[in-house]
């Protein structure tokens, strides 16, 4: 196939399950331009690579096997770097696209405004524990036109599926300076970057179905693991916040937001002494400004009995203080 317009890009380690439905999901793409779809295998154990055989008649399809485990981002950085396309579009291999017209109409965005680097859209959430539905971003949601990097840094609101973006404002530089700092995670890195050379878009409407499993990266069942996912995760953002240093407002509300997100994860652990370690990070004066209606719960941290009697109202469905 010659001149594809959007390379898509789609990293898989271990997706059997899922596979095949978010190929079949790219071939159905109703377009009027060139696609190519690319893949790379992260050491899958399962039938992955056997699913994936059945597209190799297509022209339009690349597979890429690495012959180590290397992560998701050095998995990606080798499909951008093989990938023809003006725009790349990421898609998980356990997720899939609600509307066949999804990559069209980031094109035609695209086409008609020069000044958009990045597109993402909202989404719908599969609970694998629940087998329920539910939207991701709420219709009152908005993406500021300025200021984008200073907003994300407080609250990533980019989900991986429902992106994509201009290939020529991504250098290889970048990315091999993402795999050499161990960026745990793909997206997170690439966009904020982005953010500082280029404007993004937002499309309110849920073209991408996200399959909420129980034990993926960010959501891992070994808490201490997900909880080292989050300072890892973190560390992006001070990568960049070094680059394009920002207010000492805006730095303080950020770091009270990660160190309450990870004593409300240490929550999960039933270990008070490990919990009480983490409230330390923070006062009961930056809850009072930033979150009142959670103080309670830096107040449990401290006392066992508290944590005993609040710990099943903390980790309850509703966000803590609401």
């Amino acid at each position: 196939m010659t001149n594809p317009i959007f390379s898509v890009c789609v990293t898989t380690f271990n997706m059997a399950e899922y596979i095949e439905k978010a190929i079949t999901n790219i071939i159905n793409q109703t377009v009027n331009f060139n696609i190519e779809i690319l893949v790379c295998d992260d050491c899958s154990n399962d039938n992955t690579l056997k699913i994936l055989a059945n597209f190799e008649f297509l022209q339009n399809f690349i597979i890429v096997k690495n012959t180590e485990n290397l992560g998701v981002l050095k998995s990606l950085n080798k499909l951008i770097n093989l990938a023809k396309g003006q725009y790349i579009a990421l898609l998980d291999a356990d997720d899939y696209w609600a509307s066949k017209n999804h990559l069209q109409s980031h094109f035609d965005i695209y086409e008609n405004n020069k000044e958009i680097g990045f597109i993402f859209g909202n989404y719908k959430i599969f609970e694998e524990k629940t087998g329920k539905w539910r939207i991701g971003m709420p219709p009152e949601f908005l993406f500021p036109k300025t200021k984008q990097f200073e907003f994300s840094i407080i609250n990533y609101p980019i989900l991986t599926s429902t992106s994509s973006f201009r290939k020529d404002l991504l250098t290889i530089e970048e990315v091999n300076n993402y795999i050499l700092n161990k960026f745990p995670t793909s997206d997170y890195g690439i966009y904020l970057g982005l953010m500082l050379k280029t404007t993004g878009c937002y499309i309110s409407e849920a073209s991408t179905l996200y399959n909420f499993r129980n034990n993926s990266q960010s959501r891992k069942s070994n808490v201490y693991a997900r909880i080292d996912h989050i300072i890892n995760r973190h560390k992006i953002g001070d990568y960049f916040i070094a680059k394009h240093p920002v207010s000492n407002q805006l730095l303080s509300k950020r770091n009270f937001l990660f160190n309450q997100k990870i004593l409300l994860a240490s929550w999960l652990t039933n270990n008070f002494d490990f919990i009480k370690g983490k409230a330390k990070n923070l006062s009961l004066i930056e809850f009072i400004k930033y979150n009142p209606k959670a103080a309670y719960i830096h107040i449990a941290s401290h006392s066992k009995i508290l944590y005993k009697l609040l710990r099943p109202w903390v980790l309850r469905k509703r966000p803590p203080g609401k």
